[in-house]
């Protein structure tokens, strides 16, 4: 009889460390955006924000995994913080904060607008928006910040699910002459260099932006986001991330 307790208490035990092993692991989502983040549907992540937030757990002492699935999948299990604890990238909004802790910022970058080479259209205020086709990628928080942008004036906004192919069309002249796309900077810099798409420039930013990572609120790792902040702060004194940024050409935002 003792043999049989002992074994159940074996079991029991192995299946608690196994069990606790899996809790104790926080599990993102990473949204493909390169340079910030890279890979493919339901894989491992790759890029700058990945490769950040890799030394950051390390520093803090924590086990994270970084998968990548699209923003539109991910964000309702993360919202939940069961499937997924937390997203990459996480950008602070409003609409954002009530379901998600925000890390302080990484990565400063913007959504900017970009046009042919031979258009003199630049971009300093809402007005300048009047008269204009203006291309976004959508549904994302890029796509909303623009149509608030074009909410009192004649703009015609056009949501574009694919970004390579939003450029591709800019540059051959296919939305008109009076035509940008909304993009983020980094992004679209990247995509026009990788896709080869000549005859594009950057005319203004539509705002600054800064990313960072995301934990659910409903999450059971919650309550790490203070040890994750200061791990990320002992790392920007020392310059470790700073370095991992420019290997990417990113602008770091602790500065």
């Amino acid at each position: 009889m003792w043999l049989v307790s002992a074994l159940l208490l074996i079991f029991i035990t192995s299946c608690a460390t196994s069990s606790f092993a899996d809790d104790a692991v926080i599990r993102f989502a990473a949204e493909p955006s390169p340079p910030f983040v890279a890979g493919e549907d339901d894989k491992p992540a790759s890029g700058a924000l990945v490769e950040v937030m890799q030394k950051v757990c390390a520093s803090a002492k924590l086990s994270c995994t970084f998968e990548i699935i699209p923003f539109r999948r991910s964000l309702p299990i993360a919202i939940e913080g069961i499937e997924v604890d937390g997203i990459l990238p996480g950008a602070r909004t409003p609409e954002r904060e009530q379901s998600f802790l925000i890390s302080d910022p990484i990565i400063k970058t913007a959504y900017s607008f970009f046009v042919r080479v031979q258009s003199t259209w630049k971009f300093r205020a809402p007005a300048d928006l009047n008269g204009m086709t203006i291309v976004a990628y959508g549904p994302s928080v890029t796509s909303i910040t623009v149509q608030e942008a074009a909410l009192h004036t004649s703009a015609t906004i056009q949501i574009e699910p694919n970004m390579p192919r939003a450029l591709e069309k800019l540059a051959g002249g296919r939305y008109g002459d009076n035509a940008a796309v909304v993009i983020n900077r980094d992004i679209g810099l990247l995509l026009s260099r990788e896709q080869k798409i000549s005859g594009l420039k950057l005319a203004g930013d539509l705002k600054s932006v800064e990313y960072g990572f995301a934990l659910s609120r409903k999450s059971s790792h919650a309550g790490q986001m203070l040890r994750l902040n200061s791990a990320l702060h002992k790392l920007q004194n020392t310059g470790e991330i700073q370095a991992i940024l420019a290997k990417y050409g990113l602008q770091d935002a602790s500065k």
